[in-house]
C-alpha cells in the first residue's frame, strides 16, 4: 500500500514542471515624475527628442514603452528588444521625438517569451517645454555699388546712389548704418538707422573713398560688411 502511495506521489509531483515566473516591473529613471524635461534635445521649433530610461527587470525578454500625450489623448508605443535599444549592464535607454509644449505620461511593460503575463511599471508624468526660436546674427551685407576698386565718373552728377543687399536666417533685419570716408581708419557714419538698402551721397572728384555697411536686426545683433574702396574722376 505504501509503495502505491509513493508511486502516485512521484507520478503527480515528480513529472510536474517548474512554475514559470512572471516578468518583474521595471524601475523608471528618466524623465522623472513631474519633470519639465529640460534635458530634451530640440529637433525643430515644435519637436524635441526625449531620452527615456529605466532599470532592467528580471525574467524579461522585451519591453513595451508606452507614452501618452495627455491633452491630445494620443498614445505612442514602441516594443523593444535587445536589437532596438541602447543599453548597458543595468539600464535601458530609448529616444523618442515628441511635440513640445505638451504634457505626457509614460510607463513600461515588461514581457517574457515564457509567460503570457505583461507586468506594468509605475506611471510617471512630465511636461515637454517648448523650444525657443533661435536668434541668428544677420549676415554681413554685400556691397553692390560702388564695387571694390572701381572708378566712378562724376561727369554727369556728383550724387551717387550706394546700394547693398543683406540676408538674415530669421528674416528680422531692422536697419543699417552707412559709413563713408577718405581714410580707411576714419570712416564717418553718414547714414543712421536706414531702413532701405540704398543711400544717396554727394562725392568730390579725384578722391579715394572707403565705405561699409553695418546691419542690425530687431534683437540688436549686428554685422560688419567689410570695407570697399573706389575712386572718383571727372
Amino acid at each position: 500500500m505504501r509503495l502505491r502511495i509513493f508511486l502516485l506521489y512521484l507520478l503527480i509531483f515528480g513529472c510536474s514542471k517548474d512554475s514559470i515566473p512572471d516578468p518583474s516591473p521595471v524601475k523608471l529613471l528618466t524623465p522623472t515624475n513631474g519633470n519639465n524635461c529640460e534635458s530634451a534635445i530640440p529637433v525643430n521649433l515644435i519637436e524635441s527628442k526625449v531620452n527615456f530610461s529605466w532599470v532592467k527587470s528580471e525574467n524579461t525578454d522585451k519591453y513595451e514603452l508606452v507614452v501618452k500625450n495627455s491633452s491630445q489623448n494620443k498614445i505612442y508605443t514602441e516594443e523593444l528588444d535587445g536589437s532596438d535599444i541602447e543599453n548597458d549592464i543595468q539600464n535601458i535607454y530609448y529616444n523618442m521625438v515628441l511635440l513640445t509644449s505638451e504634457t505626457y505620461t509614460w510607463h513600461v511593460l515588461s514581457k517574457s517569451i515564457s509567460s503570457p503575463v505583461s507586468t506594468q511599471s509605475d506611471v510617471w508624468q512630465f511636461y515637454l517645454e517648448g523650444n525657443v526660436e533661435p536668434d541668428y546674427i544677420p549676415q554681413p551685407s554685400n556691397l553692390n555699388y560702388p564695387e571694390n576698386e572701381s572708378t566712378l565718373s562724376l561727369e554727369e552728377s556728383d550724387l551717387i546712389k550706394f546700394s547693398w543687399s543683406s540676408k538674415d536666417e530669421d528674416n528680422n533685419v531692422d536697419y543699417y548704418h552707412f559709413y563713408l570716408g577718405q581714410e580707411i581708419e576714419n570712416l564717418l557714419k553718414i547714414g543712421d538707422e536706414i531702413k532701405q538698402s540704398t543711400y544717396e551721397q554727394k562725392l568730390e572728384i579725384n578722391k579715394i573713398y572707403y565705405w561699409k555697411i553695418m546691419t542690425f536686426d530687431t534683437q540688436g545683433n549686428s554685422s560688419d560688411s567689410g570695407i570697399n574702396k573706389f575712386y572718383t574722376v571727372p
